[in-house]
């Protein structure tokens, strides 16, 4: 091979590695034409919501609270009940009725006559009761505590809205750092496809007497260097692949690519005011703690609510079995209260309890109000300057990229030397590497700011 058969082939290496950004869509179509199922961030975002264990939890949750709302609203219902029980007498009872226990009329005489003994059966005898219970007054306190548990049901799906809203910052993230960590191994394919041109060239120079021999060294070095974070970044996307299946809830073993996303846009965002108000108005951890409110306020009102007494209709049907003397029926409908008078003060402290719990209520609201505003503004500023970090790199990289092309060129006309070639191709890898960074982080700070307003 010629030097300057050489110099062009290094020139077209050269070509590749400047150019392998924008190469990347390419070398995914030819990843996806081997068969790989493409994942999609919305994709991705749909699977995890439906898979995920946690999420599934939540929403267990608020099935639990969906039925303790159920189970509280029967108790507005009435109650019927069955009472029944058998026994064995092994002893004969008697009960003597004395001479003229009822009564002693001159014509009849005496009732009875004598003094009489009426003796039970001896043996097995029992009985069976049917019972309704309706509570009257109680039915304000009973509404009560329904509504008690249906702010626990809101509060559950608030959770779940948390849940949600965390998974999907996850999965943004590692879908991101997925991309990011691509790029890095498409980069650093292209860096080893360079050095491996490089390598023989720089020999044949050597040979020649036209480059001494630690720059053949070097290169080779440089290669090793090279095919070595190939293994690192492929490791590295291996892993963070693994980390995405287990957030998508499918098995780590799961094979798919990622598809290109564009870098997140500070335009595409409210103003900060507004941004604010959104999220004060969506974010679910202001709503739990003003649901968290309305639940003290609930919980005192039921406090006070015993102060009421109960009142019940009752209705009554019981059977006598194998017992003599008395009647064998008995049916009766009435009404059955009930009132506490006195009780120490209980009621009293609990309220007081109670009106603590709705002072700190309202504080919880004012505290998570201005952290939320806060973290609003935070997130917006990180968008606005990764964005801005964004062009700077891509500048940087740009500005990399042409230097390398010029010394290149300069080192295929023997007008430069390999040292300047070799620190602008490290100059490009570290402008690729702090372009991908910038990249990563605006992605980051558009998954962060989604959270922040309370979006999924």
């Amino acid at each position: 091979m010629s030097p300057q058969h050489g110099s062009n082939l290094l020139g077209a290496v050269v070509a590749l590695l400047v150019l392998a950004p924008a190469w990347t869509p390419r070398l995914h179509a030819q990843q996806h034409a081997v068969g790989t199922d493409v994942l999609t961030l919305d994709a991705a975002l749909t699977t995890a919501l439906q898979n995920n264990l946690n999420v599934q939890n939540a929403q267990l949750g608020v099935r639990k609270a969906s039925a303790s709302v159920g189970a509280a609203r029967t108790q507005r219902y009435p109650s019927l009940n069955l009472d029944a029980f058998g026994l064995y007498s092994f002893t004969n009872q008697g009960y003597t009725v004395p001479a003229g226990a009822l009564g002693d009329f001159p014509v009849i005489g005496p009732i009875p006559a004598t003094d009489t003994t009426i003796h039970s059966i001896e043996g097995p005898y029992g009985s069976a009761s049917v019972g309704l219970s309706e509570p009257i007054l109680q039915q304000y306190r009973i509404g009560l505590v329904i509504e008690q548990y249906e702010v626990q049901e809101q509060m559950a799906q608030q959770g779940l809205r948390a849940r949600e809203q965390d998974i999907t910052k996850d999965v943004k993230q590692q879908y991101y750092e997925i991309l990011e960590t691509q790029s890095a191994l498409e980069a650093a394919v292209a860096s080893v496809a360079f050095y491996r041109e490089l390598v023989p060239l720089v020999a044949q120079y050597v040979e020649q007497g036209v480059s001494p021999e630690y720059e053949s060294l070097e290169t080779q070095a440089r290669l090793a260097r090279a095919e070595h974070r190939v293994r690192s970044e492929s490791n590295i996307l291996a892993s963070e692949k693994e980390r995405l299946n287990n957030l998508l809830g499918r098995d780590p073993k799961t094979p798919f690519s990622v598809s290109e996303e564009t870098p997140a846009s500070r335009a595409g965002y409210p103003s900060m005011a507004a941004a604010e108000s959104i999220a004060v108005a969506q974010r679910p951890e202001v709503q739990q703690k003003v649901l968290g409110l309305k639940e003290a306020q609930t919980g005192r009102s039921i406090t006070k609510s015993e102060y009421i007494p109960t009142l019940n209709f009752v209705a009554r049907a019981t059977r006598l079995f194998n017992v003599g003397f008395v009647p064998s029926t008995d049916v009766s409908i009435g009404i059955q209260g009930r009132w506490d008078i006195f009780d120490w003060g209980r009621k009293s402290q609990e309220l007081a309890r109670h009106d603590a719990d709705i002072t700190q209520a309202t504080n919880d609201i004012r505290d998570v109000k201005a952290q939320v505003t806060l973290e609003v503004d935070t997130r917006m500023r990180d968008l606005e300057e990764s964005e801005e970090l964004v062009k700077v790199t891509a500048v940087t990289k740009a500005a990399a990229s042409e230097k390398l092309r010029v010394l290149t060129n300069q080192y295929k006309q023997q007008a430069a030397l390999l040292k300047d070639v070799l620190q602008a191709e490290s100059e490009l890898a570290e402008a690729n590497t702090q372009y991908q960074n910038a990249v990563l982080s605006a992605w980051t700070a558009q998954a962060q700011l989604d959270k922040a307003l309370g979006e999924r």
